[in-house]
């Protein structure tokens, strides 16, 4: 998939996000936290729409892990309308404020 710092690696990552698989996306979502790469932003934000948990969580982690933008990313979506996406935000929110 490519080297971290290397430009090709996000391309890759972000198309893993669109695996037919949950477990490739869940882990691609993961990757891109630890990339913490604001380019990657819209499309994690996405994944907290998909139909598995543990895309979701790990979306929301991963925005955590970019940074400020990432968070505000999380607290407008956890005013969303979507339960869904709402409460997924709000749990790494809040995991994020008591450290974990």
């Amino acid at each position: 998939m490519g080297k971290i710092g290397d430009p090709i690696t996000i391309v890759h990552l972000l198309s893993g996000l669109q695996d037919t698989h949950w477990e490739v996306r869940a882990q691609a979502a993961t990757s891109l936290g630890l990339l913490q790469d604001a380019r990657a932003l819209k499309h994690l934000a996405t994944a907290l729409d998909d139909r598995n948990w543990w895309v979701r969580y790990n979306g929301a982690k991963a925005l955590w892990q970019i940074g400020e933008q990432g968070i505000n990313e999380l607290q407008r979506i956890a005013l969303s309308t979507s339960k869904l996406k709402a409460h997924i935000a709000a749990q790494v929110l809040a995991e994020g404020n008591l450290g974990l």
